[in-house]
């Protein structure tokens, strides 16, 4: 069995109950970590291909004497490692807008065997849906909030998030209302724009609404050791799964 080093930092875990849009991946380094500042605050950067979604992400880790920078600055190019945090999109002003990035709060070195590819998102259905003959896609919008020196209030950066849901999902987006409060759990997957631009997308596995206002039918895990990946897991099921007495 092979040694799994795990990184956690209960402060950080904390922060993770507060945001609104999270993710764990395992993930294949695409380039060596390396020390940055954005915004006037230091962090450590790398970016990662999703294993079996080839979705590129930019993992981001405050730098720090304790937790998850300190992991993930010893790691290499090639290295398989399983990162969970905050899920953002880069900010339109950058060269990498649109891309999935991620605000690591704990990481762990992974192997081969392990598969995990999670987003969990709460936030409002914006604008129209487009619907195709199996699936439809629409925006979700979660805002998160960053300290900007000099200004009394936070600054409001909104991420734009595309979700594409099949079967029952597919009827509950486009019946939705705009404005509508929702909690989602999917998968993160590719799609290309009309120029051929790749930009990540949440494939639908559960969608619950609180207040109301791709083809891709492949099992991105199926050489690996894992379940629940499988294309009939995000056609949807309104029943709860589990049971409501008993307990």
């Amino acid at each position: 069995m092979h040694e799994c080093q795990f990184t956690l930092w209960s402060k950080h875990l904390t922060k993770k109950v507060r945001n609104l849009s999270n993710a764990i991946f395992v993930a294949t380094l695409a380039i060596d970590p390396f020390q940055t500042v954005i915004n006037g605050k230091e962090f450590v950067e790398t970016r990662g291909e999703v294993n079996g979604s080839n979705v590129e992400v930019i993992f981001r880790a405050a730098a720090t004497k304790e937790g998850p920078s300190t992991h993930l600055k010893k790691k290499k190019r090639d290295d398989l490692i399983i990162l969970s945090g905050e899920l953002q999109l880069a900010e339109k002003n950058t060269a990498d807008a649109g891309t999935a990035t991620v605000n690591v709060f704990a990481c762990s070195d992974a192997t081969n065997e392990q598969f995990f590819n999670e987003v969990t998102i709460v936030g409002r259905f914006c604008k129209d849906y487009k619907q195709a003959e199996k699936s439809c896609a629409r925006n979700v919008v979660v805002n998160r909030y960053r300290r900007v020196e000099g200004q009394e209030k936070p600054e409001q950066i909104s991420d734009f998030f595309r979700v594409r849901g099949f079967g029952t999902w597919k009827e509950r987006i486009m019946k939705a209302s705009k404005g509508s409060l929702v909690e989602l759990n999917g998968v993160l997957v590719t799609e290309n724009d009309k120029e051929g631009k790749p930009y990540p997308v949440v494939k639908l596995r559960k969608l619950r609404t609180f207040q109301k206002g791709s083809g891709g039918q492949s099992d991105p895990a199926k050489e690996k050791a894992a379940s629940g990946y499988e294309h009939s897991q995000f056609e949807g099921k309104d029943e709860d799964d589990m049971p409501t007495s008993n307990w």
